[in-house]
């Protein structure tokens, strides 16, 4: 049986119920409607916490070009992913707010939402900033293990896209 620990927490006079976590402050819903996953636990560089949007906002596969840019030259999945965070405008940020997680945002991401708090699903892979793709392999593990694809290029299926958010 999985014991998850409650607690309140009362913020901005706004009431948030969470779970934790391997952080201490996680599963709150950020001000961008996203989940909170990191706590950095100080403000340089003028952000404390990163939240994941609570939703994928797209899907891209690799070896697939996207059209062009305004140079002609191809878009590829990478790129596309980029793009879709940017153009993202959860919880009414807009102006490049959201971005792809780095490799370690995505490993604590998937890492924090192991109990299904979140909607990620047990089969989708997420592509990272460098262009990295994780998953979660809940086939020997309860809580399932983050894994990382060795070889993108050939990777066939489908990558979600979920962007992050710091503040």
């Amino acid at each position: 049986m999985i014991n998850i620990k409650k607690t309140l927490l009362i913020v901005f006079p706004v009431i948030f119920l969470f779970s934790t976590c391997a952080l201490e402050i996680s599963n709150v819903i950020g001000p961008g409607g996203g989940w909170v996953f990191y706590d950095k636990k100080n403000y340089d560089g003028g952000w404390r916490y990163i939240e994941c949007a609570p939703n994928d906002i797209g899907e891209v596969r690799l070896n697939v070009t996207y059209g062009t840019d305004g140079g002609g030259n191809p878009i590829d999945a990478l790129q596309k992913a980029k793009e879709l965070c940017q153009e993202n405008s959860g919880g009414g940020f807009y102006s490049n707010s959201w971005e792809l997680p780095d490799n370690d945002q995505l490993r604590k991401m998937l890492e924090c939402f192991s109990y299904g708090l979140t909607q990620f699903s047990s089969d989708s892979k997420y592509i990272s900033v460098s262009g990295d793709i994780f998953y979660k392999d809940f086939e020997n593990e309860l809580n399932g293990k983050v894994v990382v694809i060795d070889d993108p290029s050939n990777f066939t299926g489908v990558i979600k896209v979920r962007p992050i958010r710091k503040f």
